[in-house]
């Protein structure tokens, strides 16, 4: 949908420009006379073609303001999204990790014990070691 904005708004820049050109070059007279506007509060003496001008790209920069800002709303909208499949996807994922550390402290527990089993093994073959008489080489 904003892609589709973008385009009409390129072409309409594009029919503007060009139409602007056109009556230019054949009443090239009438845009150079200057003609008075009133206010009501003030009058403004300028050429036809830049009040011309000025008014089409008031209407471009309003037309690019708004599909601009659309354009963002749905980013922001888009983002928001984003952020609360994250949310959740941390939640679900903090119990896994509950469990992963539950499983991990399992796991020391049982190699500390190993560990001290294999401390006492070696203790004791260090013992059987020395009660084994050493021969002597001639």
């Amino acid at each position: 949908m904003i892609k589709f904005l973008k385009v009409i708004q390129a072409l309409l820049v594009v029919i503007y420009i060009l139409v602007n050109i056109y009556l230019m070059v054949f009443n090239w007279g009438v845009y150079t006379e200057s003609t008075e506007l009133n206010y009501g509060f003030g009058s403004f003496s300028a050429p036809l073609f830049l009040v011309v001008e000025s008014v089409g790209l008031i209407i471009i920069f309003l037309l690019w303001f708004t599909i601009y800002s659309k354009d963002l709303r749905y980013e922001i909208s888009k983002l928001k999204k984003e952020g609360n499949k994250v949310k959740v996807s941390s939640e679900s994922s903090s119990g896994e990790q509950k469990e992963f550390d539950k499983n991990i402290n399992q796991q020391i527990i049982q190699l500390q014990k190993r560990m001290g089993e294999l401390t006492e093994l070696l203790k004791n073959s260090q013992n059987h070691k020395s009660d084994i008489p050493k021969e002597h080489s001639p």
